[in-house]
């Protein structure tokens, strides 16, 4: 009787819980989401995003190439610091 039971709520909870706006974890963020996380963006349409093209690491250096740009640990690019 008690497995009845659990069978029949998990089949009429079946549909419940398969609802369409349960957000999925690893579903990334919507552009809405991002600028409500981090304002409405007006700073970062000033100037384009930093790009970051590759990273260079060995024992007695680290380089990142951003913008065409090599810079070291502790340099600046605008208000940025590596």
């Amino acid at each position: 009787m008690r497995t009845i039971s659990i069978l029949l709520l998990l089949a009429l909870a079946g549909p419940a819980l398969a609802r369409e706006d349960v957000r999925d974890p690893t579903r990334p963020p919507t552009p809405a989401e991002v600028a409500a996380w981090f304002g409405n963006g007006a700073e970062q349409r000033e100037r384009a995003p930093f790009r970051l093209q590759s990273i260079l690491l060995a024992p007695e250096r680290r380089i990142a190439i951003i913008d065409g740009q090599r810079l070291r640990v502790g340099d600046r690019l605008d208000n940025a610091e590596v």
